[in-house]
């Protein structure tokens, strides 16, 4: 498949791209507060474990809006630095329709099957899971 719909994004893209600044803050959170090292170092792994498992769902949902993959990956990039940006950027790709000229890579996405509810709450929880399994807290 090379693109999702919004509800694919949705379901199975935010959850990495959430919990990027979920994990960042833990992360200040544990530096600041003076325990918790091995939350902070692991939470900055975590970080980057999820941007670069939301890559893929990011390009595709970029194609699904017509979107080049250099351009798509380039604004998110960005977006991380300046918040803002992110999240108007979160906004557009969870709530734009698909371009018409997306057709050109291939048809819509089918229809949702039940199984994708159990990844998605795998994909918001499995950070958290991890972390507290590792580091007990």
């Amino acid at each position: 498949m090379l693109r999702h719909d919004r509800v694919r994004f949705a379901l199975l893209g935010l959850p990495f791209l959430l919990n990027i600044p979920a994990l960042a803050l833990f992360a200040l959170n544990a530096a600041t507060s003076g325990h918790g090292h091995c939350a902070g170092d692991l939470s900055l792994i975590l970080i980057g474990a999820c941007l670069l498992l939301s890559i893929p769902f990011v390009i595709k949902r970029g194609r699904d809006l017509g979107q080049p993959a250099k351009g798509t990956i380039a604004f998110w990039l960005l977006g991380y630095a300046v918040p803002p940006l992110w999240l108007g950027l979160l906004g557009v790709y969870s709530f734009k329709k698909a371009s018409p000229k997306a057709d050109a890579l291939g048809p819509a996405p089918g229809p949702l099957g039940i199984g994708i509810l159990p990844l998605a709450v795998l994909a918001y929880a499995w950070p958290w899971m991890l972390m507290a399994i590792w580091c007990r807290i």
